[in-house]
Parts: structure tokens; sequence; C-alpha cells
């Protein structure tokens, strides 16, 4: 997630995280589920096909969704 290895997480980062687990072919209902667990101190959940997508590009921040 730390794409610039700047030892921390930025808003963008965090953002095309989540892009890359949607593009991966997870559904958004995966995603609200993993929050929501992170969110009450769960463990994290590994995406499959999600490494596969490093490196593309998010598209959030050019719609303007943040």
């Amino acid at each position: 997630m730390d794409r610039n290895g700047d030892g921390s997480i930025q808003l963008e980062e965090w953002l095309e995280f989540w892009e890359l687990v949607l593009k991966s072919g997870h559904s958004k209902e995966e995603v609200s589920a993993e929050l929501d667990n992170l969110m009450s101190g769960g463990a994290w959940v590994k995406f499959e096909n999600v490494d596969n997508m490093k490196g593309k590009k998010s598209n959030l921040k050019k719609e303007g969704k943040y």
C-alpha cells in the first residue's frame, strides 16, 4: 500500500489500493466487510489477484472522487 515507500500511507495510496482490490474482481461488499473487520480490530485479509494489478494507475483523483 505504501507505494512511495515513505513509511506511511497517504490517502491517495489508501484509495488506490482499494480501487485495485475492486478492479481485481472483488465486490464492494467484500471491501466493505473487510473495512468493517479492520475497524473492529480484526486481522488483515490478503485479497487475491491484487498483486497482479500493481503498477496500474488509479483514476480516483482524475475523476474527482477525493
